[in-house]
């Protein structure tokens, strides 16, 4: 979430956020929308760092939706593509 690899503090916490968010996203597969907010606000550090646009997307997605962004996220770490975890290291699956 930087720009042409420039350091910014904001970014690195809404990105460390972003990675916790789907933690929490993918422990309440079947929350509502209601309780996976709360549970987000719960658990997640600096979760209101997130761009607004970016929370209310997580927020809204349907359980069918987020089961196959869990799906999703599993092919790329099972065929090597990893994303960042909440300390900045390499997260190979969720």
């Amino acid at each position: 979430m930087t720009t042409h690899g420039a350091e910014n503090p904001q970014w690195d916490d809404a990105r460390i956020a972003l990675a916790e968010a789907g933690q929490v996203l993918f422990e309440y597969l079947d929350a509502n929308p209601a309780e996976l907010r709360k549970q987000l606000l719960l658990k997640v550090g600096k979760y209101e760092s997130i761009p607004a646009e970016v929370r209310e997307t997580l927020e809204n997605l349907a359980p069918e939706e987020r089961r196959t962004l869990k799906s999703f996220l599993q092919t790329l770490a099972r065929n090597h593509f990893y994303l960042e975890n909440p300390r900045g290291g390499l997260e190979g699956a969720y």
